[in-house]
Formats: structure tokens, sequence, C-alpha cells
């Protein structure tokens, strides 16, 4: 029979959780047993709760990555390069884009613009 201090430190040492010692006790017994299933029960319902934050974690994180995309059709004008908001005012595209999108805008001026524009600094 294995009752001594020794036999219980080696019983938690080889990872036991419990430990009932003979001859057994029944109210000792029914009261580890129901301990045992409501920690059992307690780690269920947490690993769930854990995997439904995951979830909800990696929707809200694709959510925001989403909300600062633009998407659909842009009004914008053809000549000035506007664009038409949802309340029917015309507003700079960098303007729209910045309000809409996670981007910032440095401005240069292309080749092309340069050879049209400015023809003495051209280097075409």
């Amino acid at each position: 029979m294995k009752t001594g201090e020794q036999d219980l430190r080696a019983a938690f040492a080889a990872g036991a959780m419990d430990y009932i010692r003979k001859p057994v006790n029944s109210a000792e017994l029914v009261a580890r047993v129901s301990s045992t299933l409501a920690v059992r029960a307690e780690r269920i319902m947490r690993k769930a709760r854990e995997q439904e934050l995951r979830l909800r974690t990696q929707a809200l994180e694709h959510t925001l990555r989403e909300v600062k995309v633009l998407r659909g059709c842009i009004p914008i004008c053809a000549n000035c390069k506007r664009v038409r908001t949802d309340t029917g005012d015309w507003q700079r595209l960098e303007d729209y884009v910045r309000t809409h999108a996670e981007a910032e805008f440095s401005h240069g001026i292309c080749q092309r613009c340069t050879t049209e524009r400015y023809p003495e600094v051209s280097t075409d």
C-alpha cells in the first residue's frame, strides 16, 4: 500500500493531478471526482471561448484591413480629376483617397508631362 508522504510526492512528481490514499473515504472520493469534473468542464468551456475569441479576432482583423480599401465605382471628373463624394461635393483626388484609404501621396512630375509642359527643361 502506497500511503506515505514519499509516495505522494513521487506521484505528483510523475504528473499526477490528484492522489487518493487507501482505505478510500467515500466522501473524499465523491468530493475529488466532483472537483475534477468541474475543472474539466471549466477547461472545455475555456477552450471553446478561446476558439470563439480567436475567430472573432480574425474576423475583426479582416474587417479592419477591409475598412480602408477603396471599392466600387469612383465618380471622377474627366477634366480636373476631382472626385464626387457621397454628399455630391467635388473633392481633390488626393484628399478623397487620403480619407478613404491608408495612403499618402508624394508629388512629382512624370517624364511625359515634363516634356509636354516644360519642353525647355526636358532631357528627351
